[in-house]
Order: C-alpha cells, then structure tokens, then sequence
C-alpha cells in the first residue's frame, strides 16, 4: 500500500515537473528594443573657433623684402563659414581691426582677405597721410598702416620717414592689388594652416594642399 502510493506521488511529482518545464518552453518571450543613444552631431564652426580661441596669429606678406613684419598681427578667430567644399571664410579681430580673411585648398598654402569689417579709428589717424590723394578703400588704408608700422625702429627725420613710407606703400600698392598673404611663419601660424589642411582639404603628391576629390 505505502509502495504504491509513494509510486503514485512519485508519478505526480514527475509529471508537474514536466508541465512547468513545458509551459516555460512555449511561453512567448517578449523582444526588448535595443538601447539607441542619441549623438549630436559636432558643430564645425563652434570646433573651429574653439580650437583657436584665445590664440594670435600674425600674417606676413609673401614678398622677401617684408617678411619680417607682420602684416596683420594678433589675429584672433571669432567665427567662420564654409561657402563651397574647398574653402573657408575665417573672421576675427585683429591688430587694424575686424577682418575676413579666406583659405582655399589649391595648392597655394596663403591666405586671400575678402573683407575689412572694422578699421580700428587709431589705424586711420595713423594711415590719414597717405590718404590725401582719395585713395581711401580698405586695401590702401591696410597697406598705408604696414608701411608706417616697418619703419617704426628707424632713426629718421620725419621728411625722410614719410618718404620712405610712401615708397614702401606705392610698391606694396603696385606689387600686392589682391593682397596675398603668407599664414604666418610662427609656429602657431603652421599649426593653423595644417588644422585647415586636415578639416578640409586633401593632399596632393607634393604634400600641398588641394580639393579633395569628389567621388562619383
């Protein structure tokens, strides 16, 4: 009697194991969505310009004869733009006030400027003897105060530095109308460029930097 019955619950026992395990089997298991984290894009003008902040560049003139003064000085980035692929439009203040300066990836390594925003009024009480004939644009303005800042250390009668400063200007005038400048021969000006180089351009075979190639 207590044999069979111990054979019976025995049997029970076994049996319920086997429904629980049959029910967990088919029990339909419900997919969990998988995490997504949302990632914000980098902006590149808030990079750039934070990549710079803070930090002056000056830009010097290609010419041989005046490469050992800047022609714009402590050049700091306030903003930047893209208007195609392969170039950059780059604003800051600087020493003769707020300009707009352009790096293209073609091969030159120079920077074009495209804009004077803001003279500083000191750079035009500076620059107003160069002024009397009517050349009053932007262009001649920045060139009258470069020939008055490279003759600053030499001991000259004011007739005497007034004329080399006209000279210095009228060549500058004639040698430079789309005033080409060179991206700065300190070392923070070749950090620039290459920062510029890497963003934005591609390399050519001679290490200069070009347009990257478009891909079809």
């Amino acid at each position: 009697m207590n044999k069979s019955f111990t054979k019976i619950r025995h049997i029970q026992e076994s049996n319920l194991r086997l429904e629980k395990r049959f029910l967990n089997e088919n029990t339909p298991v419900t997919p969990t969505e998988p995490t997504t984290q949302t990632t914000v894009a980098a902006d590149p003008k808030t990079d750039f310009v934070n990549q710079f902040k803070g930090q002056a560049l000056n830009f010097y003139l290609p010419d041989v004869n005046y490469k050992n003064v800047p022609l714009i000085s402590s050049f700091m980035v306030t903003n930047v733009t893209f208007p195609d692929s392969n170039s950059i439009l780059i604003e800051g203040t600087s020493s003769v006030g707020t300009i707009e300066i352009k790096y293209s990836c073609d091969g030159t390594d120079t920077f074009l400027i495209t804009k004077i925003v803001k003279f500083d009024q000191r750079v035009l009480d500076d620059v107003a003897q160069f002024l009397d004939l009517g050349l009053d644009n932007n262009w001649k303005k920045l060139l009258a105060s470069y020939a008055k800042m490279t003759t600053q250390k030499q001991q000259l009668r004011p007739m005497a530095l007034k004329q080399e400063q006209s000279k210095i200007y009228h060549t500058l005038l004639k040698s430079f109308p789309n005033m080409v400048l060179n991206g700065g021969s300190d070392q923070t000006g070749q950090t620039f460029i290459k920062y510029i180089q890497n963003y934005l351009c591609g390399t050519n075979a001679s290490g200069k930097a070009v347009a990257k190639a478009k891909f079809q």
